[in-house]
């Protein structure tokens, strides 16, 4: 399992999500205010953050690799406001590419979470 830069685990990096309506675009912010923009957005369930600037979105309909995008999904962050229909943030068999910060074994994800969830420049673990 590996560790990727930052304090939370709910981000995916290096993921654009596809959607259809923004329901807000933000600039310039941090990829933080975008995630707290999307919270308080009454219909917001997803972001997407690329360079400083931020969409906050209702539902995606899928998701590419794009090393300049970071996106992320309120019912990861807050369970409160679930999005559908995905019903978890734990994404199996994926692995994030590039901002390492250690490799390491663990006996499941939850271990993983545990131990980045201690440091504060892990993001996400898989």
């Amino acid at each position: 399992m590996e560790c990727f830069n930052s304090n939370k685990d709910c981000y995916l990096v290096n993921t654009e999500l596809y959607y259809n309506n923004v329901l807000q675009n933000i600039y310039p912010v941090t990829l933080l205010q975008c995630k707290e923009y999307c919270y308080k957005h009454p219909l917001c369930l997803e972001f997407v953050f690329t360079r400083g600037e931020c969409y906050l979105i209702e539902s995606s309909t899928g998701s590419e690799s794009n090393s300049y995008y970071v996106s992320g999904k309120m019912e990861c962050f807050y369970p409160d406001k679930p999005a559908e229909p995905y019903s978890s943030c734990y994404y199996p068999d994926i692995h994030f590419v590039g901002g390492d910060i250690t490799t390491f074994s663990t006996s499941n994800v939850h271990e993983c979470r545990d131990a980045c969830s201690t440091n504060i420049e892990c993001v996400v673990c898989t």
